[in-house]
């Protein structure tokens, strides 16, 4: 999608693009429930983000929205891959990988400033900074800031948002409708980014995130006060190092440090975390090395090899909190405890340490000039995980010059993230059983035995030029997808040895369950004219 598109359509951010492709579907602005399903398959964390071929998504693969925290007004253009791709980039590209290409930076600065607003509490502005800091060093700046209020919502559809009093699971009134927060939607988004080639091999780069949206905004009345607030907070830099050594042989090396950070003061008030504020935290630190390199053995043949290291530490999404959590202090000293235990019952936090192991090789080759192929293959080896094979094969085929076959077969594998591993929420009634023990109705329990997801997929695709401005595509695909991570219903066997001291009713947990299968066909045509365009 390139630049003039993006700017003839509309598009601000990544989610308006995405909307519009045929295989995608987009639900929900930016509430943590909105999800993005690709040819049938859904799920955020199944989708590969990329800006300049640098990952700014969450490096544990915590669930996100895809929305105003991903602005495009710094972006050539974007790239979009619809099928598993983790034979070159590794777990997380199992329904496809989007790449963000910035503009690069002109000889002579240029500078960009937009800004606009409307009603809803909308505004949206950004600043964009192109040049070079004296002759010789290449340098670009951005900035974007962005916020929405959709506060209406409650005001169009009343009935829907009609205000009782909140009571819990016994019918208990814990807030009479009098003390109730009105509904809250505010939304926004800031960002940072800048690179610099201090040498015309190297290239620095920072990238800075921040996004906010309530926790409730797709929660209804009775089950939920309304003031929640989520916000996540990501940084990515990054080194990278390209260098041709000789005619047939180049490399291009990336050194990657990035950050996620859930606000300490995140939080819900719902019924799970009996109507008091439950506090939420999460953080993950990440280090990749990423070698790749490049042989050309003839103009028509290349192989590519690559190396990969991760190193991946986390402290994945915490049970709900009765006060925020202090990241200045470690985990063992922060003295939180389940809500509605009076204080007795230790919080569990959770500490995750990953190591991964790529190698990958890939080869490239025009058997003739109607005729190429491509065949990669990645192996793995997580230190949680084990190891894991991603095969892609793929054939081209000109059959004229206005008519082009081609087909694809591809695998990848999406290890669960340690907050899909060891999330855990719930709180206690405050009541005490017989034994002395705190009592819950229901929990969600953790389960660090999951496994990943699989991925296969096939594609066959059809594109054929009935003239020069007008273009028919054409895509038939299937995937099929096991060991799914789904959420088990609740059990009715109570457990009293997850949280010692405390009695649970009934449990339920993320499991892999199942798998599924999804198929489809895609038509599309396109028609250029100096005026417009269809």
């Amino acid at each position: 999608v390139t630049e003039q598109e993006i700017k003839q359509r509309g598009y601000r951010h990544l989610a308006d693009l995405l909307r519009d492709l045929p295989s995608v579907d987009v639900q929900g602005p930016y509430s943590t429930s909105s999800r993005v399903s690709v040819r049938g398959v859904t799920g955020n964390t199944k989708l590969l983000i990329l800006q300049d071929g640098v990952r700014i998504g969450a490096p544990a693969g915590e669930l996100v929205p895809i929305s105003i925290n991903y602005p495009l007004y710094m972006a050539k253009q974007v790239e979009v891959l619809l099928t598993p791709g983790s034979a070159l980039y590794g777990a997380d590209a199992v329904t496809g990988v989007v790449n963000i290409i910035s503009k690069h930076a002109e000889q002579q600065q240029t500078q960009q400033l937009s800004y606009e607003g409307s009603e809803a509490r909308y505004q949206h502005g950004h600043l964009l900074l192109t040049g070079h800091i004296g002759q010789t060093y290449p340098v670009m700046f951005g900035a974007h800031k962005e916020q929405f209020n959709n506060q209406s919502l409650a005001e169009q559809y009343p009935e829907i948002f009609a205000f009782n009093d909140l009571k819990n699971s016994q019918g208990q009134v814990i807030i009479p409708v009098n003390q109730r927060q009105s509904f809250q939607s505010l939304a926004s988004a800031e960002s940072v980014w800048a690179t610099i080639k201090p040498h015309a091999s190297t290239e620095l780069g920072v990238n800075y995130r921040v996004v906010s949206y309530p926790t409730d905004y797709t929660t209804l009345p009775n089950f939920t006060n309304y003031g929640g607030v989520w916000e996540d907070r990501f940084l990515t830099l990054y080194a990278r190092f390209q260098q041709q050594i000789n005619a047939q042989l180049s490399t291009n090396n990336l050194v990657t440090w990035s950050s996620y950070r859930l606000n300490k003061n995140s939080h819900f008030n719902n019924i799970f975390s009996g109507y008091m504020n439950g506090y939420k935290y999460a953080e993950s630190k990440k280090l990749s090395i990423d070698s790749q390199w490049y042989y050309m053995l003839t103009d028509n043949h290349q192989l590519m090899a690559g190396l990969v290291f991760d190193h991946l530490r986390a402290v994945p999404r915490t049970a709900d909190l009765s006060q925020p959590y202090d990241p200045n202090v470690s985990v063992e000293q922060q003295h939180l405890y389940y809500l509605g235990s009076n204080n007795s019952l230790p919080v569990k936090i959770f500490q995750v340490t990953q190591d991964n192991i790529g190698i990958f090789l890939q080869d490239q080759y025009q058997w003739s000039p109607q005729f190429s192929s491509q065949v990669g293959i990645r192996f793995d080896d997580n230190s949680d995980y084990h190891a894991s094979t991603s095969p892609y094969v793929g054939v081209k085929y000109n059959y004229n010059p206005k008519t082009t076959f081609s087909l694809t077969y591809s695998q990848a594998y999406l290890a669960p993230s340690p907050s899909y591993s060891y999330e855990h929420f719930g709180s206690f009634t405050g009541q005490q059983d017989s034994q002395g023990r705190y009592v819950a109705d229901t929990f969600r329990i953790p389960n660090p035995d999951l496994q990943p997801e699989q991925a296969k997929a096939v594609e066959f695709v059809l594109n054929h030029e009935l003239s020069s401005n007008w273009q028919l595509n054409s895509t038939v695909y299937a995937s099929n997808l096991k060991n799914l991570i789904l959420f088990a219903t609740s059990t009715s066997i109570p457990d009293s040895t997850f949280i010692e001291g405390g009695f649970i009713k009934s449990t339920d947990h993320n499991v892999n369950l199942g798998e599924s299968l999804a198929y489809g066909a895609e038509l599309s045509s396109r028609y250029h004219h100096q005026n417009y365009e269809i």
